[in-house]
């Protein structure tokens, strides 16, 4: 009798642990602040001079992270706002982790055609890639700046 009990009672402990532990640990997403440029390669097939998208990795509330999206063509400057991008992980593979996106255009409430709000994200960790994709067609594959995002953190050191 006493073992059921003390069984009954280890058991919701060590589930609760793990939740704890599982809740407590830094999500992949938490780790793409910086800057993020897209490939020459990927800018010239999408008639795109620049595509850069910068990730505060501040979190507000409710998993918004801060960002800014600068994109640019040939005619000039055609997205050039600050964002709040909401995710949620949907599922994982060993290459990488994909996410549901959601992007609120701070001063465009409207959003992009060509970049929409909803998307889905899969974040390569280990190239430092991120594919953005919308009714099963890529809108952007953005790589690491490495170099940039270590200026930037050591700015943010300075301040």
């Amino acid at each position: 009798m006493n073992r059921n009990i003390l069984v009954s009672l280890i058991i919701p402990i060590i589930i609760i642990c793990y939740l704890l532990y599982c809740y407590s640990c830094p999500s992949d997403i938490a780790k793409t602040n910086g800057f993020w440029k897209a490939s020459n390669e990927f800018c010239g097939e999408s008639d795109l001079d620049l595509f850069l998208l910068y990730i505060n990795g501040e979190s507000s509330t409710n998993k918004n992270i801060k960002g800014y999206i600068l994109v640019k063509n040939s005619e000039g400057v055609i997205m050039n706002d600050p964002v709040y991008i909401r995710y949620k992980k949907s599922q994982s593979t060993s290459d990488y982790t994909e996410y549901d996106i959601n992007i609120k255009f701070i001063d465009n409430k409207e959003g992009y055609d060509f970049f929409p709000s909803t998307q889905k994200l899969q974040y390569y960790k280990n190239n430092g890639k991120m594919v953005f994709i919308s009714d099963d067609e890529i809108t952007a594959i953005v790589y690491k700046d490495y170099v940039m995002s270590d200026i930037g953190s050591v700015q943010s050191d300075i301040k």
